[in-house]
Order: C-alpha cells, then structure tokens, then sequence
C-alpha cells in the first residue's frame, strides 16, 4: 500500500487529531463537521477502535461520512492494532454497516506477514517457527498455521506469540488462560531468553469493558519478574 507524493493527509486516532493542526504542537483543531475540512485533505487514515467504532457497534454518523469521503475520491486507509487480519477487519466492518474500503492494515495482520516472510532480523528464520501463543481462542490455530509455525511448549518453543489473553495454545491439551499458567510460562521464557512477538499491546478497550488485553498481563510480568 503506498500513498502518492506531495498528499495532504488527515489523521484521526485514539486521543489525537492532527487534522488542521501546528505541524510543531500537534494542537487538535476545532472542526464544526468532519466533511467539512474534506475538501481540503487527499486522503484519511482511520484509526479503528475507539474511532470509528466500540469495537462492537459504530459510532453514529461514522458509517456514513466514510461513505460520503469515498463519494468523494479521498483515499481511506483504516488502521488497528488489532491482533486480528485483515479479513476480520473486513467482515466486522461490514457487519456494523461500513462501505467495503480496500487499504486496512492490522498489526495482527502485520504480525501475521513478518512471520510468514521473514523478510529480515528480527523477523528471519533465526527467529525459529515452535511457540508458546497467548491468543484469542477462535482463529489462533488458522492464524499459526497458516503463517508457517506450530505450536510448542515453552521448553522447546523458540519464541512467544502474544495475541490475546482468552487461552494459552502451547503442546499440551490445557488451553485456559490463568495468571499463575501465564506466569509460569514466563518465567521459563525468560530462563531461557525467549523472544515474545506481541501483535497488540493494548491495556483496555474503547469501550470500557473489563477484558483480557496483552499490555495489561506485560505490565503484572514486568513488574513480577525484574
């Protein structure tokens, strides 16, 4: 995905808006209307989560002005840090009424790609393909597979993969997430030095409900294990 040279680019994000801004203060700009300023920008990047939607519902008005910026040429880019791909991105976009927009780009599916290519340090093949998945318990087993890796357990993985906090996906036939589980596979990892691939490091969502997020168990280890 590239955008041309010499565009004028709008960002809109979780808590930021530079959309008019000192290009030096990075002060948000009152606007009276989204459309409004769209004239003035060739394309949008989009954050997803928190922006456009609560991850479960959209926000009102969101499906509709990204309707109307499509209507106009603007190039639409949506971004997440969702440890998900692309195409899940897609669907549920779909399913909460948005029009289809070509450039999404996922960290899970950006994840997904460095592990599949290894296109270089740190992401080759010294890397190792056996690992230890913190994941999100529907499509961890799609997400492994299908990138070139299997699953390990934390003696004999050569990395961790850390994609969610709804189950532990190692060689044994226990898959639920528990604070003493995951603390013990990481003492283990850090014992043996073990890498850790983190394909979302939120602390909480959008919304404010109360669910398992990656940075919130990296906080607790950090502080455990120094």
């Amino acid at each position: 995905m590239t955008l041309p040279g010499r565009v004028r680019v709008a960002t809109f994000a979780l808590g930021l808006s530079i959309l008019g801004a000192n290009a030096l203060s990075l002060a948000p700009a009152k606007l009276p209307g989204f459309l409004s300023v769209a004239k003035a920008y060739d394309a949008f990047l989009l954050d997803q989560f928190g922006v456009i939607h609560d991850g479960k519902n959209a926000y009102a008005g969101a499906p509709e002005t990204l309707s109307a910026l499509l209507c106009l040429g603007k190039r639409v880019v949506i971004l997440s840090n969702s440890s998900r791909r692309k195409a899940d991105a897609e669907t549920k976009l779909a399913e909460m009424g948005f029009p289809e927009v070509t450039d999404i780009l996922t960290s899970g599916e950006t994840a997904w790609r460095l592990l599949h290519d290894r296109p270089g340090a740190p992401f080759d093949e010294a890397l190792g393909r056996r690992c230890v998945v913190f994941g999100n318990a529907d499509e961890d087993d799609e997400y492994v597979a299908s990138a070139g890796l299997s699953m390990a357990s934390v003696e004999d993985a050569d990395f961790l993969l850390a994609r969610g906090l709804f189950c532990v996906r190692d060689a044994s036939e226990d898959q639920e997430y528990r604070q003493e589980r995951a603390r013990e596979i990481l003492e283990v990892a850090k014992r043996r030095s073990l890498p850790m691939v983190v394909a979302n490091p939120d602390y909480v969502r959008p919304d404010g409900k109360v669910r398992r997020f990656v940075g919130g168990m990296l906080s607790r280890v950090q502080l455990c294990l120094c």
